[in-house]
């Protein structure tokens, strides 16, 4: 399985510009009532805020660093962390309803700053989900800046973004499943064993010299992997 780097390119930028609230909704144009309600000015998240997504794969980078994960763990546990933030912003997202219920100036359909918080809960929820399957012997660590990010802010902004939490913790578990089984990792988590019986022989075929350090090719799961 090969990820082209224009894709994860793109992937990351195109969280990064839903993340952040719509141009309507800019400094120079919020209502009283979002301000009343908490949910704009606030220093711990403030409208120029790093976009989660970026915030939570630092994160990701930083345990695949401290662990020393090798390039190809790494990068099939970006992938995993990538689609689980894009599914979790599409779910957290207004709908046509809601959005069309906001033009009509419906007061019960949450502002779209509300829904910036929502949706910075549901990466952060779906982030922890997935590095905590990743790395589950830094789930204490993972567990702790979730509930930083939760505690921030006032009470209307730590509603929104629970409600996105709990948005982004059902995405993340798909995608966890998805993750036990993509053929990467046995069934139960433990990491495949290569066997070097799997390769063709022949003599027009390459193979690895028996004295060969290290032995195990890099990537070998690859050919067996359930591809996206």
């Amino acid at each position: 399985m090969r990820v082209a780097p224009a894709v994860i390119i793109s992937v990351v930028t195109l969280l990064a510009c839903a993340e952040h609230p719509t141009a309507t909704n800019d400094v120079t144009s919020l209502s009283s009532s979002t301000e009343a309600a908490g949910l704009s000015n606030n220093p711990a998240h403030p409208i120029a805020a790093v976009p989660a997504t970026v915030t939570w794969e630092a994160t990701a980078g930083a345990l695949a660093a401290s662990r020393l994960t090798s390039p190809i763990v790494a990068g099939r546990g970006y992938g995993l962390l990538g689609i689980a933030q894009y599914a979790a912003v599409m779910a957290a997202s207004p709908g046509d309803d809601d959005a069309q219920d906001a033009d009509d100036g419906n007061a019960s359909s949450p502002s779209p700053r509300a829904h910036y918080y929502a949706i910075r809960g549901a990466v952060a929820g779906a982030s922890a989900q997935v590095l905590r399957y990743l790395f589950p012997l830094d789930a204490t660590t993972i567990d702790a800046q979730l509930a930083r990010e939760g505690a921030a802010g006032s009470p209307g902004v730590q509603q929104q973004f629970a409600q996105g939490v709990a948005i982004g913790r059902s995405i993340g578990d798909v995608v966890v499943q998805r993750g036990r089984a993509d053929g990467f990792t046995n069934p139960d988590g433990t990491p495949r064993v290569w066997d070097p019986n799997s390769l063709l022989t022949g003599p027009t075929l390459w193979r690895m010299d028996a004295d060969a350090t290290p032995h195990v090719p890099s990537g070998f799961q690859f050919p067996a992997m359930r591809p996206y």
